[in-house]
C-alpha cells in the first residue's frame, strides 16, 4: 500500500489549491481481487482488466477471448469519452520480450529481460464504447499511432455505442494494440495523427505475435 506523510497535520488545516486549476471529475476505480480484474471509469478514461469474459466500466464494455486482457478507451480532444470525436482505443494482452525468463509460472520475478521485439500473446475482445452520435471510423494504428486501415466497426443509435472486435493478429508481421475512433466532420478537419507527436525507436515496435 501507499502512506500518505503528514496526515495528522494536513487533516487540521484547509490547504489552498486554488491555483487556477480545474476541480477534478468524479472518478472511480473497482478492483475485483476474487476474479483477478479491475474497471476504472473516468470521463474522459475508463476501461480495465478482465481475466476472461466481460468487464463493464463506465462508457466502455467488452468481452476479451483467448487471452486475458486490458481494454481501455482515452478521449483526445479533451470532451468526455460520450461527447467526443476523437477517441484511442488500446488492447493490450500479454507482452514480454523475445527470451525472457522468470523464476514461476506467475512470472513475479525476472531471470532474464530478453531482447527486442517484444512479444505479444493473441487474442480479440469484443469492445463497445459509448460515443456521440454520428458516421464513425474505426482506424487500427501501428505501434507509433500511424493509422494504418480502416476496422469493421457499427454504431447502435438505441444504445449509442460503437463497436468493433479488437485482435492483436490483424498483421501477421507486427501486433495490433491501439486504435482510433473519428467522427465524421473531425476526420477532414485532423491531419496530425498520433505518431507525429512522438517518434518511437525503430526497435521498439512490436514485431511479432507471441502465441500460447
Amino acid at each position: 500500500g501507499v502512506a500518505l506523510s503528514g496526515t495528522e497535520a494536513a487533516s487540521s488545516r484547509s490547504p489552498d489549491c486554488s491555483c487556477g486549476l480545474e476541480t477534478a471529475a468524479p472518478a472511480s476505480a473497482s478492483p475485483n481481487p476474487a476474479r483477478g480484474s479491475f474497471a476504472v471509469d473516468t470521463p474522459r478514461t475508463a476501461g480495465g482488466f478482465a481475466p476472461e469474459g466481460s468487464l463493464s466500466a463506465g462508457a466502455v464494455a467488452f468481452s476479451v477471448e483467448g487471452a486475458p486482457a486490458a481494454v481501455w478507451a482515452s478521449s483526445v480532444d479533451g470532451l468526455p469519452i460520450r461527447e467526443s470525436a476523437r477517441i484511442l482505443v488500446s488492447h493490450v494482452t500479454d507482452a514480454k520480450n523475445t527470451g525472457a525468463r522468470f523464476d514461476d509460472a506467475g512470472c513475479r520475478v525476472w531471470l532474464d529481460y530478453g531482447t527486442t521485439p517484444a512479444l505479444v500473446r493473441r487474442g480479440s475482445a469484443s469492445v463497445r464504447v459509448a460515443v456521440a452520435p454520428g458516421a464513425w471510423t474505426v482506424w487500427r494504428l501501428s505501434s507509433t499511432g500511424r493509422r494504418l486501415a480502416p476496422v469493421p466497426s457499427s454504431f447502435d443509435p438505441a444504445s449509442g455505442t460503437l463497436s468493433f472486435v479488437a485482435r492483436t493478429d490483424f498483421d501477421p508481421d507486427s501486433a495490433t494494440l491501439y486504435y482510433e475512433f473519428v467522427r465524421a466532420h473531425f476526420a477532414s478537419a485532423v491531419a496530425l495523427p498520433f505518431h507525429r507527436r512522438r517518434r518511437w525507436p525503430q526497435n521498439a515496435r512490436m514485431g511479432a505475435l507471441w502465441y500460447h
